[in-house]
């Protein structure tokens, strides 16, 4: 049985309890992607267990686009997916990652909204939902908020009784290593249920306390939706990010300098220096506001 303890890097995010589509292409030696024929895939959760087997895929005839869809039922948890992609003519088999989270930063229709930018035709819903992915993953990265901005599920390996996660919402398993150094054994559902939820991350089982030793804990964390001060500066780091000002000012820019009619110098800031996170002071600002570091045993 494989399982996850880590989350896996770039991974697509489908929307948890809805029925999403995931996709997946068949690759020759010099990655591009040809006809498979009859494709099966198998889906399992970070624990492990199955959430669909061997079911026939869909393929685009044009692109050899491959896909699948997740009822709700199956896709009905935060969680890690594996899919496996078998090619039933030849055997060979291919993995893709899936994220079921509890919420998007926004949709396409609330950026082109939002924003007269987006509203171009030069931005497809694909290219806007891939800048969303960017901006999502660089907002919570430990370099800067650190932190569920939506309700999210991580697994991981701890040795005390601190997740890696601040903003726990709740404790889903918990599996220990016993004291002869070999044997997993999982709390009870009861055990499970007296966890409270913590802002910073702690993991209290009342009258239990931590034992040296290994421990897996899956776990749901995040805040319930995207505060709405952040709407603001996350649509503009999006701007950024597609390489379009709003104002023909260079977001970065900290001061100007007029050089005659028509023209000027700007002074920028850097990321990753002085401070800077986005260097975009504003952006910045909001990100630190929001960000938290908790304690990790």
């Amino acid at each position: 049985m494989t399982t996850l303890e880590k989350p896996p890097v770039g991974a697509d995010r489908i929307l948890v309890g809805t029925a999403a589509t995931i996709y997946a292409y068949k690759l020759d030696g010099t990655g591009e992607a040809v006809d498979a024929g009859t494709v099966t895939v198998t889906v399992t959760g970070a624990d492990g267990n199955v959430v669909m087997t061997a079911q026939t895929a869909t393929e685009d005839t044009a692109t050899h686009q491959l896909s699948r869809t997740l009822t709700a039922t199956q896709n009905n948890q935060l969680d890690w997916l594996t899919a496996v992609w078998t090619d039933a003519s030849d055997s060979t088999s291919w993995t893709t990652y899936h994220e079921a989270v509890g919420g998007f930063y926004f949709t396409v229709s609330q950026a082109r909204r939002a924003d007269p930018t987006f509203a171009s035709s030069d931005y497809s819903a694909e290219t806007l939902r891939a800048l969303r992915d960017e901006v999502e993953r660089e907002f919570e990265s430990d370099q800067a908020i650190g932190r569920g901005l939506v309700p999210r599920y991580a697994r991981e390996r701890v040795s005390e009784g601190y997740v890696s996660k601040p903003d726990l919402r709740r404790v889903r398993s918990i599996t220990g290593i016993m004291a002869d150094g070999e044997t997993w054994e999982p709390f009870t559902a009861a055990q499970i249920l007296t966890i409270p939820p913590a802002d910073l991350g702690a993991v209290v089982v009342p009258g239990y306390a931590w034992p040296a030793g290994d421990f897996v804990i899956e776990y749901e964390y995040g805040l319930d939706r995207l505060p709405p001060d952040l709407s603001r500066a996350i649509l503009e780091r999006l701007r950024y990010l597609s390489g379009r000002t709003s104002t023909g000012i260079p977001d970065k820019a900290l001061t100007f300098s007029a050089n005659g009619p028509g023209g000027g110098s700007y002074g920028l800031a850097v990321e990753g220096r002085a401070g800077f996170i986005t260097a975009m002071p504003g952006v910045d600002l909001l990100i630190k506001r929001y960000r938290v570091r908790p304690p990790v045993g």
